[in-house]
């Protein structure tokens, strides 16, 4: 039997639960080969299913609408606990060369560098008619709380879980919406490194940690912003991921 969603042939297989149609084992699970049913994914107790075409009003208790970004209690609070998370990372990247008054400053800034690439993802899919929340990963946290004393700094305490159909293209503009926010804010920032300003090593401290979340989400590997980019056009996840690495190389260079 074919894969219905690569065309593979599958001596074996796997029938998804959601939608009732079969695929191999590369794409078995719901996200990977897009169903149009995961929204069934959910709990009955957290969601009251009204789904209507792309673009209409999808009606859930968190009571998302197009164009419209609510967050639920719940999501507040993750939100809330990743965005500590992270800023414990951003202090041991950047807490012992700032002084006193710059500190609070780039750790501010950095905070608001995670929520807004967050944030950047669940517009783009509300945009396009789909229901998105930003839940936290156990691992992820696990792993962005080591790295806090690791030379090696993972930024993933969670991500914003889309709902509804997605294709492709769909989820590669939706995925490169929170790294195209860091690019923006690291290229804007990064002229002031060059320049005796106030706050100069604040915005350059600022500049590096936007940058290197914007390289590391590229990466196209796993759950990462970068393989569903990649997915969906190379040109662009080139252009995407070289700016920021540049960008970087000459921050360690220079």
């Amino acid at each position: 039997m074919k894969c219905e969603y690569c065309g593979k042939e599958e001596p074996l297989p796997f029938k998804c639960p959601y939608c009732g149609k079969f695929f191999c084992v590369e794409h078995r699970l719901p996200e990977a080969h897009s169903c149009e049913k995961i929204f069934l994914a959910t709990s009955p107790s957290k969601r009251k299913e009204v789904y209507r075409p792309k673009f209409e009003t999808y009606e859930t208790r968190f009571s998302y609408k197009r164009l419209r970004i609510s967050f639920s209690p719940r999501e507040k609070l993750e939100l809330l606990f990743a965005t500590f998370i992270v800023s414990l990372v951003g202090m041991s990247f950047i807490g012992w060369p700032l002084n006193i008054l710059e500190l609070p400053i780039a750790l501010l800034a950095f905070a608001l560098s995670f929520l807004a690439h967050e944030i950047a993802h669940k517009f783009s899919a509300v945009k396009e008619g789909l229901i998105a929340f930003f839940k936290l990963d156990v691992v992820g946290v696990i792993l962005t709380f080591i790295s806090t004393f690791s030379p090696l700094k993972i930024i993933a305490p969670g991500s914003v879980v889309v709902l509804g159909y997605l294709d492709s293209k769909t989820m590669g503009k939706i995925s490169s919406a929170g790294p195209l926010i860091n690019i923006v804010v690291g290229s804007l920032l990064y002229p002031f490194r060059y320049f005796n300003v106030p706050f100069s090593s604040a915005l350059s401290a600022i500049c590096f940690l936007n940058l290197w979340i914007a390289v590391f989400n590229l990466i196209p590997l796993g759950v990462l912003d970068g393989r569903k980019v990649f997915a969906w056009d190379k040109r662009i996840w080139f252009i995407m991921f070289t700016i920021p690495l540049l960008l970087l190389v000459s921050m360690y260079l220079f």
